[in-house]
């Protein structure tokens, strides 16, 4: 009789206890992830600060008497004659193939005089007679960026370098561009190419993939690893050495912690789907000019709540995430954000 008692006691005492211990388990780890939360709010705001610092475009040096809102629709686009397509491809294949160009009158290697004929031949067209040298030089970061694009993936990098590259590309253009001495295809070539090498030691541990030597391998030997260093210098001299840029995609990278799981979806979040459509978007805005001076916070919001929408998350979902944006960013009253996402929506039907 005691041991039936004593017996059916200690399975009680073992119930409250187990109870006990799952209770406790459960509010350690609430806690757990109210503090994980906290550190990426922090983490969140920091990057904001950040961002406000040093690192922002004040104007848009392609197109400096644009209204930031305009359309590009009826921008003059350089159309695609002999000489054009000649520049693109000496620029976009600066010798990850063997083959030497072959000599069909232009210079294989890239030069002013190339640029000067490009510049000739739009002053006589009387479509394009409206062109400007800094429309030349958005036709030269066009070209430069997919090249990038295409370095990266060869050495197997994380695509984000181009965007810290390029953020410190357009700093200094924009810089150099105040200057009476106007830039050429070479020097813009160098710029990018140098750049993409600051942006490699930044964020690539050592040994690093890409080093100075198959930079100058890559330019056919047009640059010595000596422009490399110097213009490096003149960089970061003319940056102020302020070299940890905020990027989109960083931004994107830490909403996607951020944002609540689809209670419709059993699949884990962030879905391939997602990020990809993210990391296609963020692309896409940092080769489109017209963000050239937006906030890479802003238009990261823009690109996760694009992301979202095509893949048909619940707006409660996303009320949630803004939620957990309240007393951080103020969605609604965030500067060019209606435009920002328009402009997305556009780049994205374009796609």
């Amino acid at each position: 009789m005691v041991a039936d008692i004593l017996g059916r006691w200690q399975q009680v005492s073992t119930k409250r206890a187990s109870m006990t211990e799952a209770s406790s388990s459960d509010v350690s780890r609430e806690q757990e992830q109210e503090q994980q939360q906290d550190m990426k709010r922090e983490r969140l705001q920091c990057l904001l600060r950040q961002e406000e610092s040093h690192y922002l475009l004040q104007e848009n040096y392609i197109h400096p008497s644009k209204d930031d809102n305009q359309s590009d629709n009826n921008m003059v686009v350089v159309p695609a004659c002999p000489v054009a397509e000649q520049c693109a491809r000496v620029v976009s294949d600066l010798a990850f193939s063997s083959i030497p160009p072959h000599d069909d009158g232009f210079h294989a290697y890239p030069s002013s005089s190339c640029v000067k004929e490009l510049a000739d031949s739009q002053v006589q067209s009387s479509k394009t007679a409206a062109l400007k040298p800094s429309m030349l030089v958005g036709f030269w970061r066009q070209q430069m960026l997919d090249w990038s694009y295409l370095v990266m993936d060869s050495f197997g990098i994380d695509r984000e370098v181009v965007a810290v590259s390029f953020n410190l590309l357009d700093r200094y253009v924009a810089e150099e561009m105040k200057s009476p001495i106007k830039i050429t295809r070479e020097d813009f070539q160098l710029f990018s190419m140098t750049s993409l090498f600051i942006g490699v030691k930044l964020l690539e541990s050592f040994p690093r993939k890409l080093t100075a030597n198959a930079l100058v391998d890559m330019s056919r030997g047009f640059y010595a690893s000596e422009d490399i260093v110097h213009t490096e210098k003149e960089i970061l001299k003319t940056l102020g050495f302020y070299l940890n840029p905020t990027t989109t995609i960083g931004f994107c990278r830490l909403y996607w912690d951020m944002f609540p799981a689809s209670s419709s979806s059993s699949s884990p979040f962030p879905s391939f789907g997602f990020k990809a459509n993210c990391q296609s978007m963020a692309e896409a805005a940092l080769a489109d000019d017209f963000f050239m001076t937006k906030k890479p916070s802003t238009i990261a919001l823009a690109v996760t709540l694009k992301a979202a929408r095509i893949e048909r998350y619940h707006d409660r979902t996303v009320q949630r995430f803004l939620a957990e944006l309240c007393g951080i960013l103020d969605v609604c009253n965030i500067h060019d954000f209606d435009s920002i996402y328009k402009r997305l929506d556009v780049l994205y039907n374009k796609s």
